[in-house]
């Protein structure tokens, strides 16, 4: 996986559920996502906000766009991290989500870096998933802003085939 030392500050995004704390990691470890296995502790970010929100709309088909709130994470310039194209790694968006999931947890396992930067498999080819490691000791060096409250565009609601 190929690694790298950021030489300016990146920033990423999370969109979410208020109820729940935005970088606690504790949703991703209840439930696995593309990149992550039951158990493990991560944060998912986006690597821009319209990533953010695109992500979003790809999981709402609960039947409606669920309140939410916004934060930018700021990863410091100096901080390594890894970077994972879908190129290398056919198979990374089948809807198993086994080869994705083995990347990330080999990744997680090495334990290298705090961020993991992959597609997004809504917005292939050009945006991007940020995977944060909660455990990974660099994660207390990251700066988050702090939570906004996120308004739908009501145009997305009526885009959106699942909303009554």
């Amino acid at each position: 996986m190929p690694l790298v030392i950021l030489s300016a500050p990146r920033v990423c995004y999370w969109l979410g559920d208020p109820r729940f704390a935005p970088l606690d990691g504790t949703g991703a470890a209840r439930a696995p996502g593309r990149w992550n296995a039951a158990g493990v502790s991560v944060v998912y970010a986006a690597g821009t906000f319209a990533g953010a929100i695109l992500e979003q709309l790809a999981h709402a088909g609960i039947g409606r766009l669920p309140p939410r709130e916004f934060i930018s994470i700021t990863i410091p310039a100096g901080v390594q991290i890894t970077e994972e194209s879908a190129l290398g790694n056919p198979g990374w968006d089948y809807d198993d989500c086994r080869v994705s999931r083995a990347l990330g947890h080999a990744w997680y396992k090495t334990g290298t870096t705090v961020a993991l930067w992959v597609p997004s498999k809504p917005g292939a080819p050009v945006e991007e998933t940020v995977v944060l490691n909660t455990t990974h000791r660099d994660f207390a060096r990251l700066a988050a802003s702090k939570p906004q409250p996120f308004a739908w565009d009501q145009r997305l609601h009526r885009a959106n085939p699942a909303t009554p």
